[in-house]
């Protein structure tokens, strides 16, 4: 397997609680991360990137690509963070997203 994929999610609001509206703007905060449109050949640096999650993850050259989601339903939600990267960050990306979820948990 020449790549892993990773997804780390948590029990959030679902679409009648009032956090509904700010679960998704967080979610469009910590936004999508590609290593080709942040790092790859113009960019080439860890301190030049949009957020701090972006900064952390560009100082792992292996892990390509970073998506968070909010799946809603009427009882319960998803969210979390999708990482797919080389096998040799495996155990890198299986703790980042619920790292970097559980400090941005302790400034709310």
């Amino acid at each position: 397997m020449l790549n892993t994929c990773f997804s780390v999610a948590f029990e959030a609001p679902n679409w009648n609680d009032p956090d509904f509206f700010a679960m998704n703007y967080f979610k469009r905060i910590i936004g999508d991360y590609q290593i080709n449109k942040f790092t790859g050949e113009h960019l080439n640096s860890p301190h030049l990137q949009y957020n701090s999650f972006h900064t952390w993850l560009g100082s792992f050259p292996d892990i390509i690509l970073h998506k968070p989601f909010y799946f809603v339903y009427s009882d319960t939600a998803l969210f979390g963070n999708f990482i797919y990267g080389n096998e040799m960050f495996t155990p890198e990306m299986s703790t980042t997203p619920q790292n970097q979820l559980s400090v941005y948990a302790q400034f709310v």
